[in-house]
């Protein structure tokens, strides 16, 4: 079978089938067969090709399309493609195609043909689906040919003919079987599938063997559970009981001994699922995750479970733990790709049903025009289905694209081939063109030779993944600008054209087809010009025709206004650079006019006149105006927008119709003026992008100081991009439209862009107790960047367990509302809900509308309370009280009606039976919580002692840092009961749930890092020093707590003391020592000694204490003896 050439259609074979033949089908393939003579190898062409082979029933021509597709990509055992309506699973229809079309009984070069395209599916994707068809298959044929089925009719789907029979004797069958479950070992929760029903065919073979033969059977079924049980699964226990069991059959007499065998060859493979242990987990760990997780949660475990693999820590022989197996490594680099090719696969499809399904109009109104106007919109309905389709698989393929690039990584940092897996990830990823930089790097590395490379960068084009329509324009020019790099470096010039501008030229022709606007980055452009200018002058020309064909990109873009307008200079041709100028600064659509503005001036003051200088100056200034207008007018846009907005009251179906309540202020008003605000981030805070690393705030501030007062500016950095960005907060929400005006100004040089964040900031609460950011942010991080998480203080409240999220746009907000009322693992409804300060402040009725619901069963679920109060109204939110210790309900709820009118409405259910309990349903009381308690005496004179003892301090904090995600961190080496910190000194007090984890943090080996930053632990002993970069005297007033920060409770004022108070008199009880002590002048008493006055006072009073209760329980012994003896009188 030729599967290089794909045969065409053959309407005697379409009829033959029973199809009968679509003429638009028929059509259509003609023109893809067409479009595939000129281009052979396009693989969008081909999976069209075999969609329209499928729709007209000729399955001979799909199979040998089928091969040709596998020989240029990997085929997922689910590969699909978004341009159809549905593909079927292709590499598995095929192989069953493949067998049920052969000839029985089974023919020998069938057979062969058949395990060679098993094996040819087993080399791309580690797939289980294969893995057991392929065992199947094997199972099926071995036992046909055993001599105990030899009647088997040669119809039998499992007929085999004689020369099969004949090949599966001996060891051939279990050879294959071997090879194929070795295949499957990476899978460690999953192998047993493909290991036990060999083991099942091996003990049905067993029961028809005796003498000799069958103890030697049964010695190759021995080594067959001690080599299953050298290999790490998670099915340990399952296989060692079947083992006992099949010793105490079959060799009793060795029964302890084989056993003994088994423990001792399973504890390294045991060891390496449950012993290695790093960042608290293991191998098991992730297994269950994996096993246990859906395709949203999957794909974060396995990126985890290989950081834990490869992680450096490992390679030092000092620790603890060994170097990790590098096949248990290999398998899950595998496994984590064929998932992520996986999870595209089903994206597609699962989108594409939709579309496919998915109702169309046809256009009832009258008249043609509305008919259009229809049509029209259900074709942007469609383009806009498609897109998304796009970027689904696309995120999917980005995703295992990376996965494949640290796979070469780390084989060849320990020193293993990588050329493989190179080849393997170009056919895995063929749309993405960093994985084909890679490939055309390692090939120069292994210094390859230049045929090698130009085949692999023509075969890159000519898949027609990388120019496809809607694809990336960022991924040919990766390939491109590596390939003429390349020949850049090894200088192929030869006649006139230089092999660097060919290849250039050809990447400016496909981006030009692909996308009308261009590459917004100019990468290639850039690369082009510095390449011409500096190393082929005598290409430049060429070049720059290339550069100036006109595209938005280019002709928008003051990168290349300044990059052109340098070279003319250099060149000396100023009339062109005065012309390149005066056409940018004219341009509406230009990105950053102040770069070219200061250009332009700079060009005239060096190589100009005063008379050119005035004119420029001129013309600038009237097109800075027309730009200052376009700008006020935008915001003023957006202003209107953002108003009518905030003024909506809230509700589409797809939206949450009940605002989150806003955040308390906690910051104490600047003014008079300002008491009467209250503070507003949602609709009072801009974010910044774009900033220059290093930047500080007050840099930011003077950018922002005429629009209005700022409130705070919280900068956010990462090493994960080249520039900050920043949060601005204004006092008053009239300030936003000024703050957009500032847009693409610049800041050292660079410019910035402002947005605004209205409705970009979520409130969630019902989060599992034990819950920390990290964990927050990897489930928020699939619908966006996620800017800023504010967790509340838990020094008041323990339970506290909601936090705010700002995410990046307020279309990142509203994708994340979908994780609206999923359950957690405590078993509570998780709430997401954009958050709104302006809420509460709409609701008159306000803390009327909470229900105190008592009397509840420990079966009780949210369900039961929630069907009953439904009928008396709309539930905001319940929240169940629920032990997750003993995972039952601890008999109370909390249940918010929609009004006051609805509240007072379930009062009505008061005493009514539920689940045998009668009920207590009351208006709850908000302020119950901070009633003080009945204060009772103190009988332990050493409580505070002992409390002291369990309290630390933490030195040094960071600025800005939040109560809420300081606790989570410490947690994790320690319990916390309280914590609380006193920013102006920038330390915290922490108390710990015992002495015994005081002792274990301060004697931790490792230091405590929290946010970058070193953090000292003491005692709480001796109060901290004060900031070295700060002044703390006495009048100064306590900082203002940042966003990031829940206000802490205002410190009281120590009462001043009188001036008529003495000194108290010495006591002459103490020591002499300390009676000098004292006569002295206070400044001369040394810390030592008043600590040592302050001990000896404390063991005085001890001493007094212990007599006061000696002569007590001498007092009262005697009453007791005194009594006792009337008694005994009376009873006489």
């Amino acid at each position: 079978m030729d599967s290089d050439q794909a045969p065409g259609p053959d309407p005697q074979a379409v009829l033959a089938a029973g199809h009968v033949p679509d003429d638009a089908a028929l059509e259509s393939l003609a023109d893809v067969l067409e479009q595939l003579e000129a281009t052979p190898d396009n693989v969008p062409s081909i999976r069209r090709q075999i969609a329209l082979m499928r729709e007209l029933g000729m399955a001979d021509e799909v199979q040998a399309t089928v091969l040709k597709l596998a020989s240029l990509i990997m085929l997922d055992e689910g590969e699909s493609t978004y341009a159809l309506a549905l593909m079927p699973d292709l590499w598995l229809s095929h192989l069953d195609n493949l067998i049920s079309r052969s000839p029985r009984p089974l023919s020998l070069d069938s057979f062969l043909d058949i395990a060679e395209q098993f094996e040819q599916a087993e080399q791309d994707y580690l797939s289980l689906a294969i893995l057991l068809r392929h065992v199947e298959f094997i199972l099926l044929c071995a036992r046909a040919s055993s001599p105990s089925l030899a009647a088997t009719e040669e119809s039998a789907p499992t007929a085999v003919s004689a020369d099969v029979t004949e090949l599966l004797q001996g060891d051939t069958a279990r050879t294959m079987l071997a090879a194929v479950v070795q295949r499957g070992q990476p899978l460690l929760a999953e192998s047993h599938l493909l290991w036990q029903p060999w083991l099942e065919s091996e003990m049905e073979s067993l029961s028809g063997k005796e003498g000799p033969e069958r103890e030697e059977h049964i010695a190759y079924l021995h080594d067959m559970f001690l080599s299953r049980m050298a290999i790490p699964n998670t099915e340990f226990d399952s296989t060692s009981s079947a083992y006992s069991t099949f010793c105490s059959e079959y060799a009793p007499h060795e029964y302890e001994s084989r056993l003994v065998q088994a423990t001792e060859t399973a504890q390294l493979a045991k060891n390496k699922l449950l012993g290695e242990r790093r960042y608290g987990k293991t191998r098991q760990d992730f297994e269950q995750e994996i096993a246990y997780g859906d395709l949203a949660t999957r794909g974060p475990s396995y990126l985890a479970y290989i950081k834990w693999e490869v992680d450096q820590r490992v390679k030092n022989p000092k620790q603890a733990s060994s170097p990790s197996d590098p096949a248990l490594v290999r398998g899950v680099f595998e496994r984590a790709a064929a998932f992520f090719a996986h999870a595209a696969a089903i994206t597609e499809r699962t989108i594409a049903a939709r579309v496919d399904t998915q109702p169309r109009g046809k256009g009832k109104g009258k008249g043609k025009g509305k008919q259009r106007a229809e049509e029209r919109a259900e074709e942007e309905a469609a383009l806009a289905e498609e897109a998304t389709i796009r970027s689904a698989v696309r995120a999917y393929k980005e995703a295992e694209a990376g996965i494949w690039a640290r796979y070469t990584s780390w084989m060849e940092e320990a020193q293993d081939s990588s050329a493989e897996t190179h080849a393997r990830a170009v056919r895995a990823c063929p749309q993405v063109g960093a994985t084909w930089a890679r490939l055309l790097k390692a090939i120069e590395l292994q210094n390859g030779p230049v045929e090698e490379m130009s085949t692999a960068f023509e075969r890159a084009l000519a898949l027609g993944l990388l120019t496809e329509s809607g694809a990336p324009v960022s991924d040919i020019v990766d390939l491109v600008i590596c390939r003429a790099a390349y020949e850049v470096r090894t200088d192929q010039s030869q006649g006139i054209a230089h092999p660097c501008l060919m290849t250039v030229t050809r990447g400016f022709e496909a981006v030009s087809t692909m996308s009308k606007t261009g590459d917004p980055s100019l990468r290639l452009e850039k690369f082009s010009l510095d390449w011409a200018e500096t190393r082929a002058p005598d290409s430049l020309d060429q070049v720059l025709l290339l550069v100036d064909t006109p595209t938005k990109a280019r002709a928008s873009s003051y990168q290349l206004v300044l990059l052109r307008a340098g070279i003319e200079t250099r060149r000396g041709d100023l009339a062109q650079t005065r012309q390149l100028f005066e056409r940018a600064i004219q341009r509406s659509d230009l990105d950053w006019p102040e770069a070219v503005y200061e250009a332009y001036i700079q060009f005239e003051n060096v190589h100009g006149d005063l008379g050119s200088l005035l004119q420029a100056t001129t013309h600038i200034e009237k097109e800075q105006e027309k730009v200052t207008r376009r700008r006020e007018k935008v915001a003023q846009q957006q202003m209107e927008q953002y108003q009518m907005a905030a003024a909506e009251p809230a509700a589409t179906e797809f939206e949450v119709a009940v605002a989150a309540p806003a955040e308390a202020a906690t910051e104490p008003p600047a003014d008079e003026t300002d008491q009467q605000l209250k503070r507003d981030r949602e609709h009072t805070t801009v974010l910044v992008t774009g900033i220059p690393k290093g930047t500080d705030s007050s840099r930011i501030d003077g950018v922002f100081q005429d629009c209005g007062h700022i409130r705070e500016t919280t900068i956010l950095s990462s090493d994960e991009y080249d520039t900050d960005a920043a949060l601005v907060e204004f006092r008053r929400a009239e300030s936003i439209p000024a703050a957009l005006a500032r847009d693409r100004r610049k800041i050292d040089g660079q410019e910035i862009s402002v947005s605004m964040l209205w409705r970009s900031t979520l409130f969630i609460t019902n989060i599992p107790r034990g819950t920390d950011d990290p964990e927050l942010r990897k489930l928020l991080s699939p619908y966006g960047s996620i800017l800023q998480t504010r967790w509340p203080s838990r020094k008041y409240a323990e339970h506290r367990r909601f936090c705010y999220v700002t995410m990046d746009s307020p279309a990142s907000a509203q994708n994340a509302l979908e994780l609206h009322g999923s359950k957690t693992s405590d078993g509570f409804g998780l709430t997401v809900l954009i958050s709104d300060p302006s809420a509460k402040a709409r609701r008159s009725d306000a803390g009327a509308t909470t229900l105190f619901v008592g009397g509840l069963t420990a079966k009780t679920t949210e369900q039961d309370v929630r069907e009953l109060f439904a009928k008396h109204g709309t539930i905001r939110y319940i929240k169940l009280g629920f032990d997750p210790v003993k995972q039952i309900s601890k008999g109370f709820a909390f249940v918010d009606m929609s009004s006051e009118a609805e509240a007072q409405a379930a009062l009505q259910l008061h005493g009514v039976h539920l689940n045998g309990r009668l009920l207590k349903v009351e208006i709850s009381d908000r302020n119950r919580a901070k009633k003080p308690a009945e204060s009772k005496p103190n009988h332990l004179p050493d409580a505070f002692a002992e409390k002291r003892g369990r309290t630390v301090r933490l030195l040094d904090l960071p600025e800005g840092t939040q109560e809420g995600l300081l606790q989570q961190a410490l947690e994790k080496l320690v319990p916390v009961r309280r914590l609380e910190i006193f920013a102006k000194g920038r330390y915290a007090v922490v108390e710990l749930a015992s002495q015994a984890d005081v002792g274990k943090l301060l004697l931790r080996p490792e230091p405590f890092i929290f946010n970058g930053a070193q953090i000292t632990i003491t005692e709480h002993g001796r109060r901290p020093p004060p900031p070295a970069s700060e002044s703390t005297p006495a009048t100064t007033t306590a900082a203002p707590q940042t966003a990031l920060s829940f206000a802490p409770r205002a410190a009281r004022k120590p009462k001043a003391i009188g001036k008529g108070r003495h000194a108290p008199a010495v006591d002459k009880a103490l020591p002499p020592m300390f009676v000098a002590s004292s006569a002295q002048d206070g400044a001369d008493k040394s810390q030592d000694d008043f600590r040592a006055m302050v001990a000896a006072k404390n063991k005085q009073r001890e001493a007094k204490l212990t007599e006061n209760r000696e002569q007590a329980g001498e007092k009262r012994n005697a009453q007791d003896q005194e009594n006792h003896e009337v008694k005994r009188q009376r009873t006489e």
